[in-house]
């Protein structure tokens, strides 16, 4: 027996507006996922982004690279060769210690952008602190790397500086700490280790809100 007509127009409607509701649910998550122009706070709040980042590479504590995303020219240790320094077609690049150069020269000339090229510092046991002010000191020992079980979330350091993902930094000024400096590595998990950097009270009190978000702390 065939169901009344009114019925089965009204189950028909009823699909329909769920089939709309969660079509302009996937269409506000991907605009979201999207929005590079800013770092959105829990809360609402929007922190403006730089339109050209500005990078600082550790390896082993030592700082061997200062890189910014835009054209230019790739920076030696050593005296330039002749016709002065080699062209990139995407990266300014300064490399600052001798021992680590030819391993990164081969990452700059092998990557095919900026991303791809922060992608591969972290495979080489690089870790990434945002350039915001003065000088980037030449070591930094008081770190930690944010981890969830086996995955590498981030970094924190006991250094004053400011808070960074690796595909958004905010404008010089904003997102600052007196006594760390943080860059998060999974873009996705950025807000809540944002809201606990700029609420810690001190070094202490962040990495204990950062461990009460679920997340191990492992000096490095």
């Amino acid at each position: 027996m065939r169901p009344p007509l009114h019925k089965a127009i009204l189950t028909c409607l009823l699909l329909m507006v769920g089939l709309l509701l969660k079509t302009q649910s996937h269409n506000s998550n991907r605009v979201n996922d999207s929005n590079n122009s800013t770092l959105q706070m829990p809360d609402g709040h929007q922190i403006p982004l730089r339109p050209v980042r500005h990078v600082a590479a550790y390896q082993n504590h030592q700082l061997v690279l200062m890189a910014e995303d835009k054209p230019g020219v790739i920076l030696s240790t050593a005296f330039p060769a002749p016709g002065g320094p080699p062209k990139h077609a995407f990266m300014t690049a300064q490399a600052t210690w001798a021992e680590a150069e030819d391993e990164l020269g081969d990452l700059i000339h092998t990557t095919a952008d900026f991303d791809g090229f922060l992608a591969a510092l972290l495979d080489h046991r690089c870790d990434i602190r945002s350039i915001d002010a003065g000088l980037q000191p030449q070591r930094l020992e008081q770190g930690w790397r944010v981890c969830l079980g086996d995955s590498l979330i981030g970094v924190v350091w006991n250094e004053p500086g400011q808070f960074m993902t690796l595909k958004r930094q905010p404008l010089k000024g904003q997102a600052q700490s007196k006594f760390a400096s943080m860059t998060v590595y999974d873009e996705s998990l950025h807000a809540s280790l944002l809201l606990a950097f700029t609420q810690a009270d001190n070094f202490e009190a962040l990495l204990h809100k950062i461990e009460k978000l679920g997340y191990d702390t492992v000096g490095n």
